[in-house]
């Protein structure tokens, strides 16, 4: 762990040397913009600009792994743990399950998904992958889920969870006006920030290294001076009695949230047949490594019991029982950072996910969206739309929950991802067709992992499902609300799939 940090803090400095404006936290997104000469790659908020249309082979196995690492690690693991145990019952042993079926579902969906990317025209990302394997319809139907759904439920959990922690630290009395009211400010700060995008950018570095300090402090600390007892393997029996603990799966997938979009890097490693497959599965397991650890770390340090007491207030509680009150808060500065990064780094790259449908007409009045952008990172209707969006979300999730219409750990990204996990089969199945085809010659990666990344996404969908049945009412709302966007983006994209036929037979 401490050299996998070190790692981490070695490549952002190698970063800094060559005066490029990465950062190792987030997710990829490579677009495709309508000059050649500008080549973004966003990495959850960091962006690097290039003169150059095609860049040379930059990443070798170790920085590869790392970014994947520093991709997907962020805020999910501080405030899903009580979740975890909640479903499992306080078991901690059904949680580490959870974790592992989570887990492994996650290397073969990157090793899956690889294969398309290593295929891809080199513009990268989840919509171009949809748009050249399976159909412009399809990708239309991926991307309104991602901007409309997804990205505005991720970016509202992400505010509350600041403003959560905030009010913690600042001794303010945590409630959900309180951390809805906080986490605004957090959110319309972060937003004016990216206007500048060269300071979202500085705040990325900062935040991609501060993050693994909390971590590797609860994991040793955690598991040295921690109660082992608080494990029993003999929970184990009860996994296939009862499938109760696979809604655990669900919180945990927040978790993972964002592994995907890092198969954008592809075109870009050395060595790419052997160190691609290395990287996407011994990063994922990085991962989960860490995870676990920091799971049963502090579930040994507190007690299960403890932690579903505390809810979310748990990780305060654990900071303050390490290092004192002081030096607690000092822990809890970290966290905050971290979470602030995830928030940062979601803004910054919903403010580039509707570039690629507007190239591609799959969105209304695409034309307002591609306009100069002048020193800002999108257009002005862009990060109208995104703030309105993340804001509107954020508002009805405070208001239905302050009213009691929804239980209050009612969580719309973790429907939002079982979701986009029912959309990934279909990728999926792709692998397979190539297979078929002669295309992909290894049966392991033609069949073996794709069917396995099918399994893993239906468990994911499945766990989504179970916990959605909890709230019944405002989850058969949410998912008919998904149902109409992804139909309504799949009507559009057709529109637009009409449109280029037209201009295409005009032309001849």
């Amino acid at each position: 762990m401490l050299h996998f940090v070190l790692g981490i803090c070695y490549n952002l400095t190698a970063v800094f040397k060559e005066n490029i404006d990465w950062g190792l936290f987030g997710f990829f997104v490579r677009e495709s913009f309508k000059t050649s000469k500008q080549n973004i790659i966003l990495k959850r908020g960091v962006i690097r600009m290039s003169s150059t249309e095609s860049k040379g082979k930059q990443f070798g196995l170790f920085s590869t792994i790392a970014m994947i690492a520093g991709i997907v690690i962020g805020s999910g693991i501080f405030f899903k743990t009580a979740d975890v145990l909640n479903k499992t019952g306080g078991s901690v042993m059904l949680g580490v399950l959870a974790f592992c079926v989570a887990g492994i579902s996650i290397v073969f969906g990157s090793l899956t998904v690889a294969e398309l990317a290593t295929r891809s025209d080199g513009s990268g990302g989840i919509i171009a992958y949809a748009d050249t394997f399976v159909g412009k319809r399809f990708s239309s139907a991926v991307g309104w889920l991602n901007v409309f759904i997804y990205v505005p439920a991720v970016i509202s959990i992400e505010s509350y969870v600041c403003g959560m922690f905030c009010c913690q630290l600042f001794g303010i009395k945590d409630s959900l006006t309180n951390n809805f009211i906080v986490g605004s400010v957090c959110f319309l700060f972060f937003f004016a920030m990216n206007l500048v995008p060269r300071f979202g950018g500085v705040f990325q570095n900062v935040s991609a290294v501060l993050k693994f300090l909390p971590l590797v402090a609860f994991i040793i600390v955690g598991i040295w001076k921690g109660d082992s007892s608080a494990i029993h393997f003999s929970e184990l029996s009860t996994a296939c009695s009862s499938l109760g603990w696979l809604a655990a799966v669900s919180p945990i997938a927040f978790a993972f949230e964002g592994w995907l979009v890092a198969t954008s890097i592809s075109s870009e490693i050395k060595n790419p047949k052997k160190n691609i497959p290395l990287a996407f599965t011994i990063a994922p397991l990085v991962i989960l490594l860490t995870y676990v650890l920091y799971f049963v770390g502090m579930s040994f340090y507190l007690g299960p019991q403890e932690i579903l007491t505390h809810g979310n207030g748990h990780v305060q509680i654990a900071a303050g029982k390490f290092l004192g009150k002081y030096g607690g808060n000092i822990i809890m500065t970290f966290i905050i950072v971290s979470v602030m990064g995830a928030l940062n780094g979601n803004i910054m790259g919903a403010l580039r996910f509707v570039t690629p449908l507007a190239e591609k007409r799959m969105f209304p009045g695409s034309g307002a969206f591609l306009k100069d952008r002048g020193k800002l990172c999108a257009s002005k209707a862009t990060f109208v739309l995104v703030f309105v969006l993340s804001f509107v979300f954020a508002v009805v999730s405070y208001l239905l929950k302050s009213t009691k219409t929804i239980d209050s750990s009612f969580d719309f990204t973790e429907f939002a991802i079982a979701c986009c996990y029912f959309l990934y089969i279909f990728l999926y199945a792709q692998v397979i067709r190539l297979k078929r085809e002669g295309k992909i010659k290894s049966a392991f990666r033609g069949y073996v992992c794709p069917v396995m990344a099918i399994i893993g996404a239906m468990v994911m969908v499945s766990g989504g499902v179970m916990r959605g049945l909890e709230f019944r009412l405002p989850f058969g709302c949410f998912m008919a609300f998904a149902l109409v966007i992804i139909v309504t983006g799949a009507i559009y994209g057709g529109k637009a799939l009409d449109k280029e036929g037209v201009t295409q037979n005009g032309s001849k």
